[in-house]
C-alpha cells in the first residue's frame, strides 16, 4: 500500500489540489471504493464530501495508508428501528455483515415480539413500580389502590432498592 502512495505522490498532476474518487484511490491502494466510502462515512478515514461524492486528497490517502499501517481494525455499527420508531444500534462489530445480521436479528425479534430492550435494565425498580401503578389505577378498586403504596413501601422496594 505504501507503494501505491509513493506512485501517487511521484505522479505530477494537472492540479496540485486535484482530489481522487474513492474508485480511484481504491484502485491505487486495493481497496474496494465501497469500503473506503463506508469508512469516510462512519469517520474512520479522512476525507471531503461534496454533496453525496467523497473525495480524497494527497494527504487523505497518505494518512490512511498510514492508519491501515498501524493496523487499525475497521469497525462497524448496526442500526435498527425499534418498536417506538427511533433508531437503536450498537457499535464494535468486526464486519459489515456481522453487523447487518446482528440488526437484522434484532428486528426479526421485535417483529415476533420477543425482543428485549437493552435500556429497560437501567430503570430502577421503584421507578417502573411508580409508572406502572400509576399505568394500572384507572382499572384497579380504590380499596387496592389505597393499599399498593405501602405493600411497595414496606416489602418490595426494601428489598429489590438496596
Amino acid at each position: 500500500m505504501a507503494d501505491a502512495v509513493d506512485v501517487l505522490a511521484s505522479r505530477q498532476p494537472r492540479d496540485a489540489q486535484a482530489l481522487l474518487t474513492a474508485e480511484e484511490l481504491g484502485q491505487l491502494l486495493g481497496i474496494s471504493p465501497r469500503t473506503l466510502k463506508d469508512q469516510a462515512s462512519a469517520g474512520a478515514f479522512p476525507h471531503r464530501r461534496f454533496g453525496k461524492h467523497y473525495r480524497f486528497s494527497r494527504e487523505d490517502a497518505s494518512e490512511i495508508t498510514r492508519l491501515a499501517g498501524r493496523g487499525v481494525r475497521l469497525r462497524w455499527r448496526a442500526r435498527y428501528k425499534r418498536p417506538d420508531g427511533t433508531v437503536g444500534s450498537l457499535s464494535g462489530f468486526d464486519s459489515k455483515k456481522a453487523a447487518k445480521e446482528w440488526a437484522g436479528d434484532q428486528e426479526a425479534l421485535i417483529r415476533r415480539n420477543l425482543w428485549i430492550d437493552p435500556l429497560a435494565g437501567a430503570t430502577l425498580f421503584g421507578d417502573f413500580a411508580e409508572a406502572h401503578l400509576d399505568a394500572i389505577r384507572g382499572r384497579l378498586e380504590p380499596n387496592t389502590v389505597a393499599k399498593m403504596p405501602s405493600f411497595l413501601d414496606n416489602h418490595l422496594l426494601p428489598q429489590w432498592e438496596s
